[in-house]
């Protein structure tokens, strides 16, 4: 795996992968920690590492605020190769969050 979607951040912790997935979704970190029902504080001490969570709960709100899946942040069970797998993913998984409802 490389580029974009390189195979580092399967060593990194959530908050690391957070902020990254935030980065390249290109979306303010206020309405990520809205969506989250964190405050900004608390979003950003995630990213940073200097705070944790392992609240399945959050890990989705989070993901869905982000259009990844869960995995992504988790790290299981792999992250997109290039920029199409990421796409059709994040539409899988919106597409399943809608049909859930």
């Amino acid at each position: 795996m490389g580029g974009e979607y390189g195979s580092w951040t399967l060593n990194q912790p959530i908050g690391i992968r957070l902020a990254v997935w935030r980065a390249r979704r290109g979306i303010d970190a206020g309405e990520v920690a809205d969506r989250c029902g964190l405050s900004l504080r608390q979003l950003m001490g995630l990213e940073s590492g200097q705070d944790w969570t392992d609240r399945y709960g959050l890990l989705t709100r989070a993901a869905d605020a982000l259009r990844v899946d869960p995995g992504f942040l988790t790290g299981q069970p792999y992250p997109p190769s290039n920029a199409s797998q990421a796409l059709v993913t994040g539409v899988t998984h919106r597409i399943r969050r809608l049909v859930g409802r």
